[in-house]
């Protein structure tokens, strides 16, 4: 059993000036404090266990020209952690619970008071939550692989405004990647091929009134060792050319942007020996 402990002491001091007005925001010797244990199970597998507390600063302005506190809370995890096949393989997987209050969103309700633009409002306390599981490493002779798959959620534990309502419309419950990597044998030896795939579940738009969907973008590389100095790589970023709107501050009316299209990138890379 290993015991982590730490802390941070922070300084920070904003000075916000207007015409005919100014503001000064400070905090002297903020402490945010940190623990976690690390149990080894065996010569392969740890678990872990820890706890850290929260303080960002935030430069964002409510409707009457004050500068919002920083943002306030605390983090927890738990987890695995492994190392299989002769540590050529990483695995883990983890739980985490992310309590925070006062973190800048945008007023609507006051229009566009603050320089042609929204003003901010600090939210009350929100929770984010969920798992990561995620595998690399060589899983086979010449075979890379990455998998990583994320669940997570947000919520507005208490607020004035939007109790109940999900945080981050913007962030999707399921997120999975993989991407995998083969150098050939024999007289292609010198070659790899690479592929994978990003996907991810639908979000919301800003007013939670509809779903953007969501959507799984194929990448592929091929790549040759001309010699040991110089490498020669194709990559090729949405290969299926899909058509997908990026999360943001979609609105039925504005604010929808499709992602990247298809695109080609082609790398000579020159490395001298040592």
């Amino acid at each position: 059993m290993t015991a982590v402990v730490g802390g941070r002491l922070s300084w920070f001091k904003e000075i916000y000036a207007a015409p005919g007005s100014s503001e000064t925001k400070a905090e002297s010797g903020k402490f945010t404090g940190y623990a976690g244990l690390v149990h080894a199970l065996n010569k392969d597998w740890s678990a872990y266990v820890s706890y850290a507390d929260i303080f960002e600063p935030q430069a964002e302005r409510d409707v009457g020209g004050h500068a919002l506190d920083p943002v306030t809370g605390r983090n927890y995890e738990l987890g695995l952690k492994g190392e299989l096949l002769q540590g050529r393989l990483n695995t883990s997987f983890a739980m985490f619970r992310y309590d925070h209050s006062g973190r800048a969103v945008r007023d609507l309700a006051a229009g566009f008071a603050c320089d042609g633009w929204y003003c901010s409002r600090a939210s009350g306390k929100v929770r984010s939550q969920g798992g990561e599981a995620e595998v690399s490493g060589e899983v086979a002779r010449g075979l890379q692989l990455f998998a990583g798959y994320a669940y997570t959620t947000t919520k507005y534990l208490s607020d004035p405004e939007n109790e109940g309502q999900i945080f981050s419309t913007w962030a999707p419950k399921h997120m999975l990647r993989v991407w995998a990597d083969y150098k050939l044998t024999g007289a292609l030896r010198n070659v790899s091929v690479g592929g994978g795939v990003n996907t991810q579940s639908h979000t919301l738009g800003y007013g939670r009134t509809f779903n953007v969907p969501g959507f799984s973008t194929w990448s592929a590389r091929l790549a040759y060792q001309v010699t040991p100095e110089v490498s020669l790589a194709l990559n090729v970023n949405n290969v299926f050319d899909k058509r997908y709107y990026v999360p943001a501050y979609s609105t039925t009316a504005s604010n929808n942007h499709y992602g990247d299209p298809r695109s080609a990138m082609l790398t000579l890379k020159y490395t001298p020996l040592r």
